[in-house]
């Protein structure tokens, strides 16, 4: 029996410069991080012939272009499995669609099973590039590259992506008492990251590869600011993201947050008609 596992994940920053349409033209750059909360897959061999998997539905297939779901079918092909009697079991911490990259650890994991199955050793940036053949190129999936390398390589890892397709890793050196931090906040560690992304954000300003980092930058450190309550300062950095969208090719459906977080500083004073206002226009861009 072969049990693997591989880790769920939040974007720190740079979400959607990891798109083909977009790291084609401009080239990308994500910070993302793996956590504690797993896709797990089980393989063994069976007694009888034919597939038996099984995960948010129960399927059997006597060969490999009877699976019904595309990801298994397609995993199974490019890891050339020559077995005919695999039962596949698939569980996770937490349920599909949240928007934590399950899709990508699903991938991953698999691969990596079936890699164990047929005893292979598989480096973690070819672990990924399969997992994104198989979803990107195979599926044609309209998603990034990001859930799959850092499924593959965990921890908190910089990804840059490259006009031409390829994928540099560079785990970041983060010392217990910061990780312990990030995961307990403090009005401190706040205000650290306060500075911290308004120097990314000064920094890489005018660089279009990089307006989709710029964005997020601003867009956290109004949130930031909200949260300590400083609605005049969250509304000036929400401004500025807005502003990065409207002078880049980042895609409108981003408005929809500092348009929310905007309406809620004019509710916090009292404004209901400028809250009402923004309201509107962020569900608009929601839809």
């Amino acid at each position: 029996m072969i049990i693997t596992r591989s880790p769920l994940r939040i974007s720190l920053g740079g979400g959607g410069t990891d798109l083909p349409s977009y790291y084609r033209e401009h080239g990308g750059l994500v910070i993302a991080a793996a956590i504690d909360k797993y896709v797990y897959i089980n393989v063994h061999r069976r007694f009888v012939e034919g597939f038996l998997l099984k995960y948010s539905h129960l399927e059997e297939a006597a060969t490999i272009g009877e699976i019904k779901h595309p990801i298994i079918r397609e995993a199974l092909r490019l890891a050339d499995i020559q077995e005919r009697n695999l039962e596949i079991t698939s569980m996770a911490d937490i349920p599909a669609g949240t928007g934590l990259g399950s899709s990508g650890s699903f991938t991953t994991a698999l691969l990596k099973a079936l890699h164990a199955l047929r005893k292979n050793l598989v480096h973690p940036a070819e672990l990924a590039e399969q997992a994104c053949c198989i979803e990107l190129e195979k599926l044609s999936e309209p998603i990034g590259k990001q859930d799959q390398y850092i499924a593959a390589f965990g921890g908190i890892t910089c990804f840059q992506f490259l006009p031409n397709g390829q994928v540099e890793a560079c785990p970041l050196k983060v010392s217990d008492e910061t990780l312990y931090n990030l995961e307990n906040p403090t009005e401190k560690t706040d205000q650290q990251a306060l500075q911290l992304y308004q120097q990314v954000a000064k920094a890489l300003s005018g660089k279009p590869q990089y307006d989709s980092l710029v964005f997020q930058c601003h867009l956290k450190s109004g949130i930031l600011q909200q949260t300590a309550n400083e609605q005049q300062s969250s509304v000036n950095l929400f401004r500025l993201a807005i502003n990065v969208q409207k002078h880049s090719s980042l895609p409108d459906s981003l408005l929809f947050q500092p348009f929310l977080y905007i309406g809620s500083a004019h509710y916090a004073w009292n404004d209901f008609d400028s809250a009402a206002f923004f309201f509107k226009k962020e569900a608009r861009k929601w839809r």
